[in-house]
């Protein structure tokens, strides 16, 4: 009775969470299946990740895998996985999504969550696989949402791989679509995603106006994840400026929000960030803490790229202790790495500059990497 009393007196600005909580102990499974979509809605415009899945998991339940809506509810669930770091869950959510797809939309859209979850996780060369064989399909099925997204993830995959100028240009078709669309969500990953690769480019001043529109137009419709991911862009766009300690303020910044939301890649990413910055600062014991917290985050999230990262850190902290000799080994090992990038290469090619190393030098002396063991080392460097 309250349920419908609320309802009715409020039709324009309906509680949703109030009326989902009280439909849910109801046995009326139509106003259910609403009011579960519409707080499942309201919270992952918040970026409440956890709220959100409950209620997609809900919805999921009572709705029956023959209808039309179920393959994009389960690719919403999906989705909120990915955006939370719960990666395992994303491919059982995108699995159920694929087998109840209805038509080809349903199908990329599954393979390109994977696509995008497996980026992080570092396979590299599968995501590359998977995009190529669904880049035709999304632009024969002439919608711009899915190509849109698909374009997006074959930007990321490209800037992996050290192809920056085809990252920019997928990037910036992308974006076209995205603001045709009048989508600011999508908008929102693109400019994010497009003011890195300028930034890899060597292009700071764009990567900077890039970032900072993202930024702005996240706190104004308020996407905190979106807002999470340009304060930890701009923070590297400010470290490229050798500027540290504004980089470090805007890392502290993304941590926090990463924290709030339980974004786990996020925090175990700007852990690694932060420690970079206590390393340019001279602050050792600083850099090994945070960079301790960040690879075991990594590790038990499966983020193998900050996983790659944060041993590549720990290779240039115990550089700076003047241990030259295993940061060479170390650097040889992680450069071995399926995960390992062109982010880390151009990082490698900095970092060697900066030590008076050529790459023969480098070949040369980080060459004793391989007789190491991955697990083994990974565990030393967090028990230390």
């Amino acid at each position: 009775q309250l349920a419908h009393y609320l309802e009715y007196t409020y039709p324009d600005h309906p509680p949703v969470e109030v009326l989902a909580f009280h439909y849910g102990h109801s046995e009326n499974t139509a106003k259910q299946r609403k009011y579960f979509r519409k707080a499942g809605d309201a919270a992952l415009k918040v970026s409440a990740f956890t709220t959100a899945v409950d209620y997609l998991k809900r919805l999921l339940e009572i709705t029956p895998q023959e209808e039309a809506e179920y393959p994009s509810l389960a690719l919403d669930l999906a989705e909120t996985y990915h955006r939370m770091s719960d990666f395992a869950n994303v491919h059982v959510a995108v699995e159920r999504a694929y087998t109840t797809a209805h038509n080809d939309l349903h199908r990329i859209t599954a393979r390109t969550i994977l696509a995008e979850t497996l980026s992080t996780t570092g396979q590299h060369a599968e995501v590359h696989n998977i995009l190529t064989e669904i880049m035709p399909l999304a632009r024969a099925t002439g919608d711009p949402q899915t190509l849109g997204r698909v374009l997006s993830a074959w930007g990321v995959s490209e800037w992996n791989l050290g192809n920056l100028d085809a990252s920019r240009l997928a990037q910036e078709e992308a974006l076209a679509l995205a603001r045709a669309m009048g989508d600011t969500t999508r908008e929102l990953h693109v400019l994010f995603r497009l003011g890195t690769v300028n930034a890899a480019l060597d292009n700071p001043d764009t990567a900077t106006q890039l970032i900072q529109e993202s930024y702005t137009k996240a706190k104004a419709v308020g996407n905190r994840e979106r807002e999470m991911a340009a304060l930890t862009t701009l923070g590297a766009i400010a470290d490229g400026w050798e500027n540290t300690l504004e980089a470090k303020a805007y890392y502290h910044q993304a941590l926090a929000l990463a924290r709030e939301l339980g974004v786990q890649h996020y925090i175990a990413l700007n852990q690694v960030n932060l420690a970079t910055s206590y390393l340019t600062l001279g602050e050792l014991p600083a850099a090994r803490a945070e960079l301790r917290q960040g690879l075991a985050l990594a590790l038990r999230n499966g983020s193998f790229i900050w996983v790659v990262a944060a041993v590549q850190i720990f290779a240039e902290i115990i550089y700076a202790e003047g241990d030259a000799e295993r940061a060479f080994a170390l650097l040889g090992l992680v450069s071995h790495h399926p995960a390992w990038s062109s982010m880390n290469q151009r990082h490698l090619k900095r970092t060697l500059e900066a030590w008076g190393i050529d790459q023969a030098g480098f070949e040369t002396k980080s060459a004793k990497g391989i007789e190491l063991n991955w697990d083994a080392t990974i565990q030393e460097l967090l028990e230390e």
